[in-house]
């Protein structure tokens, strides 16, 4: 009889023992905590969409400009110089009266500024640009605001406030002699590539020699294909998609 208790005893102890090794069991819980969550698949933000569609606007405004140049600099004769230097001259500057110089897109800069009232909206891509990229807002507006200052206006302020005075500024300049190297120590001190640009179009397209014309439309590319780095560097994708192809 004590055998037998003796062993329902050591029985028992093994099992108590066998059970305090034993790693407890988590309860199973609903299946859906278990469940990762599927990635929401990223879309790019409307507004940023929106403004790097107008950025392209403003890069064919400068690639436009850049063919007129180019036209006048590879030019045999005065009138076909003059007559490139004019086309690019449209690219870059509005016509004043809400047009777009002359051709189906709009210009770069504004002739004038608009003031309160005015029955004509100014449609150059730098007003534009600068507004959109205003109110959207975000990290690309904010470069895009940027690039919009330097490099290519130089003095954003200048050209909201008196559009029309940093057009004079260039165009008198340019106007200040027909000697290269003095042109280029004025044009220099113009803030902004755009401007700069501006006035050496002003050169070739009024230029009274094909030298003159052909030297002016090289300068103002130079400062034009500034812009175009900056502008590659704000929209990458955009630079890489388009290299390659004919302009």
């Amino acid at each position: 009889m004590q055998s037998s208790a003796r062993a329902l005893t050591a029985g028992v102890g093994g099992l108590i023992l066998l059970a305090g090794c034993t790693e407890p069991v988590a309860p199973v819980e609903d299946g859906t905590s278990d469940t990762q969550a599927e990635p929401v698949p990223t879309v790019e933000n409307e507004d940023d969409a929106q403004l790097r569609e107008q950025i392209e606007v403003l890069r064919a405004a400068v690639t436009a400009a850049q063919e007129g140049l180019t036209e006048a600099q590879g030019a045999d004769t005065l009138t076909g110089a003059t007559g490139g230097a004019r086309s690019a001259l449209a690219a870059l500057l509005s016509d004043g009266a809400g047009g777009t110089g002359g051709t189906d897109r709009p210009a770069l800069l504004p002739a004038m500024t608009s003031q309160r009232g005015d029955a004509v909206v100014p449609d150059d891509v730098l007003t534009t640009t600068l507004t959109m990229a205003q109110d959207r807002g975000g990290a690309l507006g904010t470069r895009t605001a940027e690039v919009l200052r330097d490099p290519i206006a130089g003095d954003l302020g200048a050209w909201q406030r008196d559009a029309g005075g940093m057009v004079d500024l260039a165009r008198s300049a340019a106007a200040a002699t027909t000697n290269v190297d003095a042109l280029e120590q004025r044009i220099l001190h113009l803030t902004g590539e755009a401007t700069r640009a501006l006035a050496w179009t002003f050169v070739a397209a009024d230029a009274s020699s094909t030298e003159l014309a052909r030297a002016a439309a090289e300068r103002g590319n130079a400062h034009l294909a500034i812009i175009e780095a900056a502008l590659d560097q704000l929209d990458p994708s955009s630079s890489a998609a388009t290299t390659g192809s004919d302009r």
